[in-house]
């Protein structure tokens, strides 16, 4: 089993900007998001990172100036769903605005898993 690696970026953190859509209707995403995506991924190899093969554990830790982010394998078997856990997420936290919350920023912690029963 590999070690977790842990690895910072330094700076605020930032959120993924929505889709943008030309007059056209050429939908593509916002610049500043990909700079952020291109950023993180060059903080990960720049600070020795590398790939992880099979289930993976992930730990993200947004502070004032800083991100904290941990990968590491998971000892949790794949799942058979086919969607990323993160837009199962995304769709949750959506459909429980105004109900469960007045906003999903107020959520602050969340541990979320695909697991087959």
């Amino acid at each position: 089993m590999k070690k977790p690696f842990t690895f910072t970026i330094t700076g605020m953190p930032r959120a993924k900007g929505r889709p943008r859509m030309t007059r056209r209707g050429r939908v593509f995403t916002p610049m500043a998001t990909h700079e952020a995506e291109t950023i993180i991924a060059q903080q990960y190899v720049a600070q020795g990172g590398t790939k992880f093969e099979g289930p993976i554990y992930l730990e993200v830790d947004f502070h004032g100036q800083s991100t904290v982010i941990t990968v590491a394998e998971s000892n949790l078997p794949l799942s058979k769903l086919r969607g990323d856990v993160d837009n199962y997420l995304k769709l949750v936290m959506d459909g429980l605005n105004g109900v469960a919350w007045d906003d999903d920023k107020q959520v602050v912690l969340i541990y979320a898993a695909k697991i087959d029963e």
